[in-house]
């Protein structure tokens, strides 16, 4: 309040001043120019020295103290405001390494995970081939022990049906009374 009292002041008193020459002119007084009278000039520059001396020091003891404080006070502001961001980014690139080096460890997890899904896949596909290879032995070694009964069978009964047909062969030939020359031949 005390501060707005003394603007008022300062802004009303050159006002104050001026009302004696407006009512000389009213009552009668000259018809010129109150600012062209020569005779006002020294209350003129009285008044503007005294209102500069109260302006400069109303700014000296108000105005500047409370810019000063304004700036002081933004000033503040604005140092605890860098600081915050300062710290923030300090904060966000530890996030940012943090982040990083999770990543770095989570694909060193996922290389470690797919090389032993690798190397479980690479040995049961050698586990299999070595089975499938072990049954086709087998299979291999039944067929050909199967192969060479069944020729040792065939060729039993080769010879059986052979020993057969020559017996019939000799019977018919004895019944039929071949020669001598005939039954050496076959013999």
């Amino acid at each position: 309040m005390k501060k707005y009292g003394l603007q008022l002041a300062v802004f009303f008193l050159p006002a104050l001043y001026a009302l004696p020459a407006l009512a000389a002119e009213e009552h009668g007084g000259s018809k010129t120019l109150p600012q062209l009278e020569i005779g006002t000039y020294p209350n003129v520059i009285f008044w503007m020295v005294a209102s500069f001396v109260l302006f400069f020091l109303f700014m000296q003891f108000v105005g500047i103290p409370g810019y000063l404080k304004t700036t002081g006070k933004r000033r503040a502001l604005l140092e605890v405001d860098l600081d915050s961001a300062r710290k923030a980014g300090e904060t966000a690139k530890d996030v940012v390494v943090a982040y990083e080096q999770s990543l770095l460890e989570a694909r060193r997890k996922a290389h470690e995970t797919v090389g032993g899904i690798i190397a479980a896949v690479t040995q049961e596909s050698t586990e299999a081939k070595e089975k499938q290879q072990q049954e086709f032995f087998h299979r291999m070694t039944v067929a050909q022990a199967n192969l060479a009964e069944s020729k040792q069978n065939a060729m039993r009964e080769v010879q059986q049906n052979v020993n057969d047909l020559v017996m019939e062969v000799v019977a018919k030939m004895l019944e039929t009374g071949i020669g001598g020359k005939a039954a050496k031949a076959v013999k």
